[in-house]
């Protein structure tokens, strides 16, 4: 019995079809009367059913006039846009030709039952190929009754019962959205020659395969407002392990569901939502509520491998749904690996004998301190053995432990003469990656230096960081007089020619002589400008061959602005320039 993934219960409407009739167009023909929109509602839930996602929950008491939901709601408003679709495809005007024909065939119609025949090899093969199939009923016999005819989902189908005409013994499992979470069976009466519903209506003259184009839902209720969160990745196979996640109802009424469930699905597939389950809450979800579910496992996983963990609802129906990711980041499903436990080894240290090299440093008095990782003991178990040099003893001294591969195994021998004082030390470790060291080992005993004195009171600790300077007091800005030195250099000492600093002057007339320009505020440097109006002497300057490099250099270019505009007034007077 041939049948794809989509059941009624689970991915039909929860509603009737008790919309009001709507006046459509078919292509070719015009207006004609709907079926309510048993269109709508057929395209919409295979909407859902491609796109992967939960058909709303709403019930008929949800909705304000207690059928269906109002016309400007966005599911609503979703189902009539679809109710259109269906019409304005190239098959729906065989709603009219075929409400036109005859059952039998004629002179220009091979009637409607070998149509429907003719029809039913196309349907097998898409529901073969796991694609359910929406179906157009015809029961009309006259223009009049078009609005009679039902749009249903076909997902599955039997060799039981009788087949129209000359083909094969056919029923049909349907989705018929006036029958909303039932399974209606479509048989071929051969008595009547019409195909009669399990659930009432009809009788139907035949059905047609009509076109199809998917389209994704712009409405859902229940959504992930936050996705899926799990402590670990790796979890150990038998450990511990804890998801969660929040739903929330985006939709426009109440959200109704058994409980809120993790599904957990093993490297097999096999259904393992024991380890995590439901919450077990079948409160409805208001618009905008938001609810979150947290789940342990204390041994989780049954085998080393990849598990799936998914969110989804419990319906009322009964049937498992995921729910989508409702806000951008949310994950509604996550992939773990369960590791296997690490491998624990159990290992024996066993010290054999000890031989002492030296035993006038420890006075001929020896004891053994013996440790292996948490265990110790002690050799002699009282007081402490006379030795001598070179003198062998047997200490078959046995340790057993039980480590993880990613443990380190210490082992420690410590010796003390007579007095108590320290007398040699052994300490080695061992890797699980090394096999924990196994073989014979003879280790020679290090001394245990003395530590150096430790003051009773030590100094207090004095950091390294500088202690913080005091603010510097804000430079108070000068006057423009005051920073003539600005360029880091002192001012040429003005002449009675006016030259400036770098050899500039003020613009006079031809023929005219600049006055002085004496600087605002300028005071000459201690012991008066130079002869001749030179640079200063500035005291604590460096000076070659009476004035400095960078003072030679500003006076050069003085003298040629100077005769740079001498040479332009000659050019001026007479008339060349």
């Amino acid at each position: 019995m041939p049948r794809t993934g989509f059941d009624p219960r689970a991915h039909g409407f929860h509603f009737a079809n008790d919309f009001v009739d709507k006046v459509v167009t078919i292509p070719g023909y015009g207006e004609v009367a709907t079926d309510g929109r048993s269109g709508g509602m057929a395209f919409a839930a295979l909407d859902y059913w491609f796109a992967g996602l939960p058909v709303p929950s709403h019930r008929p008491e949800d909705f304000p006039d207690r059928a269906v939901p109002d016309d400007g709601t966005r599911l609503a408003d979703f189902i009539h846009k679809r109710l259109f679709d269906s019409f304005a495809t190239w098959s729906a005007r065989q709603f009219l030709t075929w409400s036109l024909a005859e059952d039998h065939p004629t002179w220009s119609s091979p009637g409607v039952a070998r149509l429907t025949a003719d029809e039913l090899p196309r349907v097998r093969r898409s529901i073969d190929a796991g694609r359910p199939v929406v179906l157009g009923l015809v029961g009309a016999r006259s223009l009049e009754e078009v609005g009679g005819n039902r749009q249903v989902v076909a997902y599955g189908y039997d060799d039981d019962g009788p087949g129209p005409g000359a083909g094969p013994p056919i029923r049909l499992f349907v989705y018929d959205s006036h029958h909303p979470d039932d399974e209606v069976v479509l048989g071929f009466d051969p008595a009547g020659r019409h195909w009669e519903a399990s659930a009432g209506g009809g009788p139907w003259r035949g059905l047609f395969l009509q076109d199809y184009a998917r389209e994704r839902p712009p409405y859902i209720d229940l959504g992930a407002a936050k996705g899926i969160w799990v402590n670990s990745w790796t979890p150990t196979l038998g450990g511990n392990f804890v998801a969660q996640f929040t739903a929330r109802n985006y939709g426009d009424y109440r959200a109704h569901l058994s409980e809120l469930r993790l599904a957990v699905r093993g490297p097999a597939g096999e259904n393992l939502d024991r380890f995590l389950g439901g919450d077990g809450d079948p409160t409805p979800l208001e618009p905008g509520e938001e609810r979150a579910v947290f789940k342990a496992s204390d041994g989780f996983g049954t085998v080393a491998g990849s598990y799936a963990i998914a969110a989804g609802y419990l319906s009322e129906q009964g049937c498992w749904l995921g729910i989508p990711p409702g806000e951008p980041g949310a994950v509604d499903e996550v992939g773990v690996t369960v590791i296997p436990p690490p491998r624990r080894s159990r290992v024996t240290v066993t010290f054999t004998a000890v031989t002492v090299e030296d035993a006038d440093a420890v006075d001929g008095r020896l004891a053994l301190h013996l440790t292996v990782g948490d265990q110790a003991a002690r050799w002699p178990e009282e007081g402490t053995a006379d030795v001598q040099d070179g003198k062998r003893f047997e200490l078959d001294q046995r340790f057993d432990l039980v480590l993880n591969p990613s443990s380190v195994l210490s082992v420690a021998a410590t010796g003390e003469d007579g007095d108590g004082s320290p007398a040699g030390t052994v300490r080695e470790p061992y890797l699980g990656l090394d096999d924990w060291g196994t073989g014979d080992h003879t280790y020679r005993s290090r001394p245990n230096h003395p530590q150096p004195p430790q003051p009773a009171d030590p100094p207090p600790h004095r950091s390294r960081r500088p202690a913080p300077r005091p603010p510097r007091p804000r430079r108070r800005r000068r006057p423009l007089d005051d920073r003539v030195r600005h360029r880091g250099h002192p001012p040429r000492h003005l002449s009675d020619r006016g030259v400036g600093v770098g050899g500039r002057g003020p613009r006079v007339g031809c023929g005219q002589r600049a006055p002085p320009l004496p600087r605002l505020g300028y005071a000459p440097p201690p012991g008066g400008p130079a002869p001749g109006g030179g640079v200063p002497a500035w005291p604590g300057r460096p000076r070659r061959d009476g004035r400095p490099m960078i003072r030679r250099l500003v006076a050069s270019a003085a003298g040629v602005g100077s005769a740079a505009r001498v040479a332009t007034t000659r050019r001026l007077r007479a008339g060349t320039t």
